[in-house]
């Protein structure tokens, strides 16, 4: 009788878990969802509202319907986020690795961010000790998730007019990315669990806030990919996170 009741409690305690686990699943959707879906009815209102001049600012418009393109990608890679969760608990994450080069990453991330990088006028910019043509052994739709979260955290926590560095590196039988940024630092109560799911996410320097969701993302899948995550921060100086991968 003893053994079954403490069977039946642990049972109870891990539907508990489950149900609170899929509860925060959902509040983070429906607040994430705000903020992009928000950017996109204002921006549209405001496109709706300029082609009905005379003689409608094209310029105005074009910016507003890139606040749409960048919202609607935001969106969708937080839903991939989100996506991942259920595919990790379900154990049906794979990895593909292809050859990719760092300025194909470079690239895809300047596109990805350049509104924000704009809006806060942060400068974006790469270097590589790479050898000419020497590329990457990488899942290139999983480690742009990695490179994607880690931008938008350095955006995050960079003051208007900062910088952000994407450094490639090889060493030994490692190839390194770092994400150097001169923000402002991450606070020594945060650093413990910020690899976390759900960890508790701080506000950026304009007030931006996030899911708690995008660390863990990264570190997830770095280490399908057989590599490791590691950070160096200071107050008021800024962090670099390192992301380290195998040659094959």
């Amino acid at each position: 009788a003893g053994l079954l009741m403490r069977s039946t409690q642990q049972c109870i305690s891990e539907l508990d878990n489950l149900l609170m686990f899929k509860g925060r699943i959902l509040a983070i959707a429906s607040h994430d969802s705000k903020t992009p879906l928000g950017s996109i009815k204002i921006a549209s209102n405001v496109i709706k509202n300029e082609i009905k001049k005379d003689n409608p600012n094209i310029e105005d418009v074009l910016s507003h319907i890139e606040i749409i393109e960048t919202s609607n990608r935001n969106h969708s890679e937080f839903l991939n986020n989100m996506l991942s969760i259920a595919k990790f608990d379900s154990g049906e994450i794979q990895i593909q690795k292809e050859k990719v080069l760092p300025e194909e990453l470079f690239k895809n991330l300047t596109i990805n961010h350049q509104f924000y990088f704009t809006s806060k006028e942060i400068k974006f910019s790469m270097n590589s000790n790479f050898s000419d043509e020497e590329k990457l052994n990488i899942d290139k739709d999983k480690m742009m998730s990695v490179l994607n979260n880690l931008v938008q955290n350095a955006i995050k926590f960079t003051e208007h007019g900062g910088v952000i560095e994407l450094n490639f590196e090889k060493i030994g039988d490692k190839h390194l990315i770092h994400v150097k940024d001169s923000g402002i630092g991450i606070p020594d109560e945060k650093r413990q669990l910020i690899f976390n799911a759900f960890s508790q996410s701080s506000k950026g320097t304009k007030s931006e806030s996030g899911s708690g969701l995008g660390l863990w993302i990264v570190k997830l899948f770095t280490n399908l990919h057989g590599g490791d995550v590691s950070f160096e921060s200071e107050k008021g100086k800024g962090t670099v996170f390192t992301i380290s991968l195998p040659l094959v």
